[in-house]
């Protein structure tokens, strides 16, 4: 099964994953921002890819079987 965390950020969660042998591939990575990609690096066992969600959906040549989501806090402006 290969997987994509979209918004993996530093790909704790990730690597965690593949720690407890639920990944049998490489999973991806996916963040939009270089600075938290650059933290996941440190996971021998993540590729990581920087784009956002929407760009990245429309890259024809990817295909997976499972995409990850999970909580994101602190990267949205809230306005009333």
């Amino acid at each position: 099964m290969r997987l994509v965390d979209l918004g993996g950020g530093t790909g704790n969660f990730t690597q965690a994953l593949v720690d407890f042998n639920c990944l049998k591939q490489r999973p991806l990575c996916v963040d939009p921002f270089q600075e938290m990609l650059d933290r996941a690096v440190g996971h021998p066992s993540v590729d990581t890819c920087c784009r956002g969600a929407v760009e990245f959906s429309q890259e024809a040549d990817r295909r997976y079987d499972r995409v990850l989501l999970k909580v994101c806090e602190g990267r949205f402006a809230l306005h009333s």
